[in-house]
């Protein structure tokens, strides 16, 4: 039940910070990261091994997409802080020993998705170019999924989604 308070905290913490400064605090990233692995402490035997897994994701991911932007905008260009934040991959690595994998994939691109539907709206009102908050995003699916595996007393290492 802790858990789940320091969840809520640093998940709203977290939304609030990255909607209006664009900046979220380091302890607040380390308080999501924590309670993650406290809700999740009873599968104590798969939390190192998910980890392993889903960063050797992560770093694959990076080198894909940055590999993208260096053959499409030119080897000058710079990736952290221009495309994706710093904070952005930081809450990533926080979120690694929450998710099997396959579920890992499906935060991740439900937070993409978000974030669009995001930008579609505020577009609407506004034409100037606006930086999309994927954490905030991330840290709203992360809670839903969170949530969703505590109601229906599923277990996030398995492949819900499948």
């Amino acid at each position: 039940m802790l858990a789940l308070i320091l969840l809520s905290v640093s998940s709203c913490a977290i939304l609030v910070q990255d909607i209006r400064r664009r900046l979220i605090h380091l302890a607040w990233i380390i308080l999501l990261g924590i309670s993650m692995i406290t809700i999740n402490l009873y599968a104590y035997k798969y939390l190192l091994s998910v980890a392993i897994i889903n960063l050797i994701f992560l770093i694959l991911f990076f080198f894909i997409l940055w590999s993208y932007i260096k053959i499409r905008k030119g080897w000058n260009e710079k990736m952290l802080n221009r495309y994706i934040g710093s904070g952005d991959i930081l809450l990533l690595l926080a979120l690694c020993a929450g998710y099997c994998l396959y579920n890992y994939i499906v935060l991740i691109l439900s937070a993409s998705i978000l974030s669009l539907v995001f930008l579609g709206i505020v577009r609407l009102f506004r034409r100037t170019m606006i930086r999309i908050p994927f954490g905030a995003s991330l840290v709203i699916v992360n809670y839903f999924l969170v949530i969703l595996f505590r109601l229906t007393l599923l277990n996030p290492y398995s492949e819900l989604f499948k």
